[in-house]
């Protein structure tokens, strides 16, 4: 059921003190793998938003991207993947799945997110 690089409807948890409400519905990448998956606990997802935000990397995706906007089954263009943001959420905060994560899409968060554990440092 649960595929790594799918996208899901998910209850995200804000994480900011001064978010008017404590979360919401949004469209959030799968990144467990197969195994954690496997497991049936908690997933791991990064979040996909409508907004950019200042000191917050992203990967824009949008319509004029072709199937890799379209197979995401995103509503809004454009939208962008929060790659740095990342939650554990329980099964029970997952809604429904709307689409996946194309080819060329994973391939360029996998190096971003390479380059960002380089930048961080051990």
């Amino acid at each position: 059921m649960f595929k790594q690089w799918d996208v899901w409807t998910v209850y995200w948890e804000h994480r900011d003190l001064l978010a008017a409400t404590p979360g919401k519905v949004r469209p959030a990448l799968l990144i467990s793998d197969e195994e954690e998956t496997a497991r049936g606990g908690d997933l791991m997802f990064m979040k996909i938003s409508t907004q950019r935000y200042a000191g917050v990397p992203d990967l824009p995706i949008q319509r004029s991207d072709g199937d890799e906007f379209t197979c995401a089954g995103l509503a809004i263009s454009p939208s962008y993947i929060h790659y740095t943001s990342i939650q554990r959420l329980s099964r029970g905060d997952v809604g429904k799945r709307i689409g996946y994560a194309g080819a060329a899409t994973v391939e360029l968060l996998i190096d971003l997110m390479e380059d960002e554990r380089k930048r961080r440092g051990p």
